[in-house]
């Protein structure tokens, strides 16, 4: 079943597979130049989590890669200059904390957020607004505009807006009162109009027993077969 879903190229059984023949996951017998591979071909694509496992791989000398700051720089770079997701958030993390060989400019963070909602990137958005909520990046703490700009961002279905907004729910800030139930809600709406990232956040609390789902190796099986019906992962 394992094989049959990869070939189906459904990106969590993707990981998955990469994960299993680095570390003899899954069934699958340890191959590190196959899993190599596998992860090189995802990189191609800009998957978000093949990038990732790269980018450690640069940072640390795993996954068969050599430690080479320069070139973690350039990946995060050719990303960013791509205008991946991705890219800009690691790109702006560098600026922010002098990191993957960026010297540390919280100016230059927060013009590259400017900048990128100018080109109406919604995950700088979701950073103005974090910055606003929180008095972070140059921007003057207004929790009230926070929130006034994050509801707008929800009423577009920014995806990154969904996010923060549980994230409020489940800790409080941006003006919302800390509501499990609520942010319980909000997360079923989003799986049930087919949003990944709520589907594999609902699968991951499923796993641990969070936020009032019940942990159930059965449930988890459930759901995430249910879900790969839909095409949701």
């Amino acid at each position: 079943m394992t094989e049959f879903l990869a070939a189906l190229n459904i990106q969590i059984t993707v990981k998955n597979k990469v994960e299993g023949l680095l570390h003899g996951y899954y069934g699958y017998t340890p191959d590190v130049k196959a899993a190599h591979a596998l992860l090189e071909r995802e990189v191609s694509k800009s998957k978000p989590w093949a990038l990732e496992m790269k980018l450690e791989g640069l940072l640390s000398g795993s996954h068969l890669y050599p430690i080479n700051e320069i070139a973690a720089h350039d990946l995060i770079e050719i990303e960013a200059t791509k205008g991946t997701p991705w890219g800009i958030e690691k790109k702006w993390k560098g600026l922010i904390k002098g990191r993957y060989g960026y010297e540390k400019n919280e100016a230059a963070a927060g013009e590259l957020i400017e900048l990128e909602i100018n080109k109406n990137n919604p995950w700088a958005k979701i950073m103005k607004i974090k910055g606003v909520g929180q008095g972070w990046f140059g921007y003057i703490k207004n929790e009230t505009a926070a929130h006034d700009l994050l509801e707008e961002e929800i009423r577009k279905n920014n995806p990154w807006a969904i996010e923060t907004k549980f994230e409020a729910l489940t800790e409080g800030g941006y003006g919302y009162e800390k509501n499990e139930s609520a942010a319980r809600d909000l997360l079923e709406q989003e799986v049930n109009r087919g949003n990944i990232n709520a589907a594999e956040r609902k699968l991951l609390y499923i796993k641990r027993g969070l936020y009032g789902y019940q942990q159930s190796r059965n449930a988890v099986h459930d759901f995430l077969y249910a879900e790969i019906d839909k095409g949701n992962l």
